[in-house]
């Protein structure tokens, strides 16, 4: 199993104490740290460049030949796209059996490119123009199935894109309401990259899930007049439950198990999504004007039951996790506490300035958890994220209470000096805590 460079690092720093208690011979401690493989960005970076002239490639060869289409006939258009298309899986053939992973990568992206370039142009040359967002579904279909035969982690990353941009154009267009037929092929896609253990693959098949939700709960919104902050609230209690997810199978990986899925990516989500909602306090306040308590359970108002569908679901999956040896309580508590607050903020009217001081509090709580997670899992980026949270919520509620009463030079001045002190206060802070976790032994799961 390859593994990356921060691992190499943790054992390194673990040997000593080791060798102490008798758990590894001295003279076995050389050989087994050379045995774990180094792979950094300077690793990857030829790859990364490969596949991007791969895609200039493809770019270059679709406009070749759009460029001269009209001189040349149907049976030479077919040849030439259908060549080109076998001649880059060919060089991904060649370059695989001469174990060359960069040029074997970057064929297997620009075949991909080339599919799709044959669908448009064909498509446009038998004036095939009925339903359009087939042709993206079609492409993401094939880059996932050559994905699935070459082992490419490109072509996964390329057929989820395309997956998102086929619902997005479906729903958009067309169907104006949630587009089922997205989860069937999401899931066949999932299950590859679930079953191969691709980390960029499973990070992919999440990342393109939740762009579905939103696409869906916008269209939702706009379709049955939900304010800003219904939609907000469901894309947030969403963002709880990838959270949950995540931070199941980060503590699964703890344990022992060979699943790479970190929870980075899902906090990213989860504070965006949740400092989004904060903005939208004046619109929340607002639908508790226009809107009573019974109708938002009526027509065009089931975006209540949706919200606590989606927070039970998001209770339930926290505290199921702990039972099965997942997270922690004390992390189950949290985010059930997050969801609980998200809930109760559509559920119970309230003034802005309440909603304010309960949002602003749940959220640099929440940030404190983050720094406090990541450094129970050796994670400075969820360090980092909880640092960056703690200081934007900070500057967010400077800004709308404490500026609001000062005057315009007062306000800018104070402003600066709060910015240049909060920003030493974190880094140093943050400084002292990875120093801490470079230095000190992880704590026990329990």
């Amino acid at each position: 199993m390859s593994v990356g460079m921060s691992y190499k690092r943790h054992v390194a720093r673990d040997l000593p104490a080791w060798i102490s208690k008798g758990w590894v011979d001295a003279d076995h401690a050389e050989p087994l740290l050379a045995s774990i493989p180094e792979h950094n960005f300077r690793d990857k970076l030829p790859t990364i460049i490969a596949v991007l002239g791969a895609v200039l490639l493809a770019f270059a060869a679709m406009s070749f030949v759009a460029a001269n289409w009209n001189e040349i006939t149907k049976l030479v258009r077919l040849g030439l796209l259908f060549a080109a298309l076998w001649l880059a899986y060919a060089g991904a053939a060649w370059a695989r059996a001469k174990r060359w992973p960069v040029f074997y990568e970057a064929s297997v992206v620009l075949g991909c490119g080339l599919f799709g370039a044959n669908i448009m142009l064909i498509a446009q040359m038998y004036h095939i123009d009925r339903h359009y967002p087939d042709g993206f579904m079609i492409w993401a279909l094939g880059c996932l199935l050559a994905a699935g035969l070459c082992r490419s982690v490109g072509a996964v990353l390329i057929g989820f894109a395309l997956l998102c941009l086929w619902t997005a154009s479906e729903t958009v267009e067309f169907v104006r309401h949630v587009h089922w037929p997205f989860l069937i092929a999401w899931g066949a896609c999932a299950w590859l990259v679930w079953h191969e253990r691709w980390y960029a693959g499973i990070n992919a098949a999440a990342i393109s899930l939740f762009v579905w939700i939103t696409v869906s709960v916008v269209t939702l919104a706009d379709r049955h007049d939900w304010s800003t902050a219904s939609a907000l609230s469901v894309l947030s209690l969403t963002s709880i439950i990838f959270l949950v997810v995540a931070v199941h199978f980060e503590d699964k990986r703890q344990d022992g198990g060979d699943l790479k899925i970190i929870s980075v990516e899902s906090l990213i989500l989860f504070f965006s999504t949740l400092f989004l909602f904060q903005l939208a306090t004046d619109d929340l306040v607002r639908s508790f004007e226009n809107v009573t308590f019974s109708g938002r359970f009526g027509a065009g108002g089931f975006w209540l039951p949706t919200c606590l569908i989606t927070a039970a679901l998001a209770s339930a999956l926290a505290f199921g996790s702990n039972l099965s040896g997942g997270m922690l309580r004390k992390d189950a508590i949290v985010l059930t506490a997050a969801a609980a607050t998200v809930l109760m903020s559509v559920l119970v009217p309230l003034p802005a300035f309440i909603l304010v001081v309960l949002f602003g509090a749940g959220y640099l709580a929440l940030s404190i958890w983050s720094i406090n997670f990541g450094q129970r899992r050796d994670s400075p980026a969820a360090i980092n994220i909880g640092f960056a949270a703690f200081g934007i919520e900070t500057l967010y509620l400077y800004f709308e209470t404490v500026g609001t009463l000062l005057n315009t030079a007062v306000f800018f001045l104070t402003g600066g000096i709060v910015l240049v002190l909060l920003a030493l206060a974190l880094e140093r802070m943050r400084r002292r805590l990875m120093s801490n976790q470079s230095h000190g032994e992880l704590e026990g799961r329990r």
